[in-house]
């Protein structure tokens, strides 16, 4: 066939014809026919969405009437999908109706022109003819998409963050038709760009329909973002030095494990830096727990009508107006409240006439309430025996009970931790732990147990009670008797019978130059077997603990408990050589000199440079079940006294923390110490000068380069 007057032969070798344009511009009588079959196809369509439309529904949810006291408030609440509702097809039969519009009327356009006289031309017009069909298909479909992704928003709630898998395809079938119509568009353009180079108006089609599809690409990767990659990532980032805004592992884990729903309803005023750490908090929580905690801010000013709605169903919020409302479980019954000003406390000490500054105590603050409602609001049992001289659980005036005898701070911290704290006075005539007891502690005794009284241990500790089994907290230091000997518990044996020895001598140290501590007091870390057996005290304190205090015992695990496994977790601090002496030492200096030259001695004594075992904790299966610690002085009221930082000692954490251990419960308060408010200050420098001039120079600079840039390029092209 010889070449039309239009063609040159070589002169755009882009423009090579694909098959599908030279279908098209070979036989325009079939071309025609699928079009109209196509405008056929979207007809029928059209007419089977009208009549879904048109057909008698069942009784609609009525719509909400707007609040009375707030008529312009918005229906916040997404959609929920069952099932595509009229609306839905009325805006389907729009979408086929304009398809069919389009196919038929291009169709009929295509049967009624007359083709180009030149094999060019009519290349070019089968190629136009692509371009308008993809595009306007393309155009519709991404439009339909677009709209059910917004009409079925209620159902990405359901999917991600309530795990409701079959709403997800709510959420995949517009992004589906969004991914086709951009599919179909892209495809259509191509044989068009084979032209761009030589005719003016498809390469206006062509750019036009490629800025679109790409601006429509990046629309559709932002959303894609923020849906689905957006809240698997920190809602914000902690840039600060302590990390101010991040919670502690603790709290993350027990958020994560979090069984039942939870939703906290923020009623905070706007624009104070409490209610933004509060905020910050909650959406903290809700990030980490992955869909299972829910955060509702409502201001009392804004949401007038959502605020008078949550009295309604809370009266305790009658009295309170800001702070923040915790529910627990689907129904939300059982609920508590936090005021605005129980998210911070006022740091103790400080100069006289000094304001001591603040502290944001949120985390343990909310982390202690979502632990007790999901606990169904039942506070556990902690009894502690007064039977043998042990720490009161009453407070007394310094003379009558000396703070080395009381235990009355550490009963205000468990209380503060939801736990019921409780004296134990056995029945002379028949002694029995009670049923409700959850963990029983023998706290710092002073003489030996009576054996009627470790029998009702053995009891309490050997016989369960329906799925409950009895739980067990040992903390004695070396006591003297008569002839200034190391006393013994009463407990020895009931401890054996769990693979544990409780001593009966005195754990002594070297003093070195670098720690003047004297002979009798022990520096106390958690051992190295314990770490590494992941033991949850250890690892939540592990890293930050010392215990220093005289007069431990030395407690070890031994054999012959099969059921049972002991794990040692308290040790001497390595770097100090320890002994054992069974008596009160006062002749120092005797001592150590017998140590140095009696090898029998020193045998006798187990003097060694290894560390030794103080603190040991028992467990059968997965649940622990008894504590030994070698000493009680730990967890006395004047271990407070002698304490130098703000807040509680940690050793009222290894005691709650053991606590928690023996219920089965996350370890939740180690790591959330009050986060103190700190002011930053630049200092008055140089650098402020530096800072105002440094930018205008540098401003100066690029302007002048700038300049001189366009100066030389203009008299290079001159």
């Amino acid at each position: 066939m010889q070449s039309t007057p239009g063609d040159t032969p070589g002169s755009n070798p882009h423009a090579a014809p694909g098959s599908l344009v030279e279908f098209i511009r070979t036989d325009r009588q079939t071309t025609g026919y699928v079009l109209a079959g196509l405008s056929a196809l979207l007809l029928v369509l059209a007419a089977w969405t009208v009549y879904k439309a048109a057909r008698p529904v069942d009784a609609a949810e009525p719509d909400k009437p707007k609040k009375a006291d707030d008529p312009f408030s918005l229906d916040e609440s997404p959609v929920k999908v069952k099932d595509p509702g009229r609306n839905d097809f009325i805006v389907g039969a729009v979408d086929a109706v304009a398809a069919f519009v389009v196919t038929a009327s291009i169709a009929a356009w295509w049967f009624v022109t007359i083709p180009p006289l030149t094999e060019k031309g009519q290349r070019t017009q089968a190629r136009k003819l692509i371009l308008w069909v993809t595009g306007e298909l393309g155009a519709l479909l991404i439009i339909a998409g677009v709209w059910y992704f917004y009409r079925w928003s209620g159902a990405l709630t359901d999917w991600l963050d309530k795990g409701q898998e079959k709403q997800a395809r709510w959420v995949l079938f517009p992004l589906l038709m969004v991914v086709v119509g951009d599919a179909i568009v892209f495809i259509g353009m191509q044989p068009a760009r084979a032209e761009e180079r030589d005719n003016a108006k498809l390469r206006k089609l062509v750019y036009g329909t490629n800025v679109g599809l790409a601006v429509l690409l990046l629309f559709e990767a932002l959303v894609v973002f923020n849906v689905f990659i957006g809240p698997r990532l920190p809602n914000r980032l902690d840039v600060t030095g302590d990390g101010f805004y991040s919670l502690s592992s603790g709290s993350q884990e027990f958020l994560k494990r979090l069984d039942q729903p939870a939703t906290l309803y923020a009623i905070l005023p706007e624009g104070s830096r409490g209610s933004d750490d509060i905020k910050r908090l909650l959406q903290t929580c809700q990030d980490v727990s992955g869909g299972k905690v829910q955060v509702k801010i409502i201001s009392p000013v804004a949401n007038k009508g959502d605020f008078k709605a949550l009295v309604a169903k809370y009266p305790v919020l009658e009295a309170n107006e800001t702070g923040v409302l915790v529910t627990v479980g689907e129904d939300e019954k059982r609920h508590t409240f936090i005021r605005e000003d129980e998210f911070s406390q006022r740091d103790p000490g400080g100069a006289p006439g000094a304001d001591p500054g603040r502290s944001f105590v949120g985390e343990a603050r909310v982390m202690r309430e979502l632990l007790f409602l999901t606990e169904n609001e039942k506070k556990a049992v902690v009894y502690f025996t007064q039977q043998a001289g042990e720490l009161a659980l009453e407070p007394s005036p310094e003379g009558e009970v000396g703070p080395n005898a009381s235990a009355a701070k550490l009963k205000t911290y468990l209380e503060r931790n939801y736990l019921e704290v409780k004296p134990l006075r056995f029945d002379p005539a028949a002694p029995k732990v009670p049923d409700d007891a959850t963990v029983v502690v023998v706290a710092e005794p002073t003489a030996p147990l009576a054996e009627a009284h470790v029998a009702a241990l053995r009891q309490y500790m050997t016989e369960p009670r329906g799925t409950k089994k009895g739980k067990l907290i040992v903390l004695a230091s070396a006591r003297y008797g008569p002839k200034d000997k190391v006393i013994a518990t009463g407990l020895e044996g009931l401890l054996a019978e769990f693979g544990t020895r409780l001593g009966d001598r005195l754990v002594m140290s070297e003093v070195t130059r670098e720690l003047e501590l004297d002979p009798e007091v022990a520096m106390v870390i958690f051992s190295p077997m314990a770490q590494r057996a992941r033991h949850p005290v250890a690892v939540a304190l592990g890293d930050k603990s010392v215990f220093v205090a005289p007069g431990w015992r030395p407690v070890a695990a031994v054999p012959g408990a099969p059921t049972f496994k002991a794990l040692p977790l308290l040790i001497t601090s390595p770097g100090r050589a320890n002994w054992l002496e069974d008596e009160r030492p006062r002749d120092l200096r005797r001592i150590v000199t017998e140590l140095n030259t009696s090898p029998q001695i020193r045998a006798m004594k187990q003097l060694t440079d290894n560390p030794r075992p103080v603190g040991v904790v028992v467990s059968e299966g997965e649940s622990g079940r008894v504590a030994v610690f070698g000493n009680g002085l730990i967890i006395s009221d004047g271990i407070v006294r002698q304490g130098r930082d703000a807040g509680d000692p940690i050793t009222f954490d290894l005691m709650g923390g053991t606590v928690d251990w023996l219920r089965d419960r996350p370890l939740l308060n180690f790591g959330t110490e009050p986060k103190k408010y700190k002011t930053f200050t630049l200092p008055a420098t140089a650098d402020e000068t530096r800072g105002l001039w440094f930018p205008l120079l540098f401003a100066l600079m690029v302007v002048t380069g700038a300049g001189a840039s366009v100066y030389l390029v203009r008299r290079r092209a001159a």
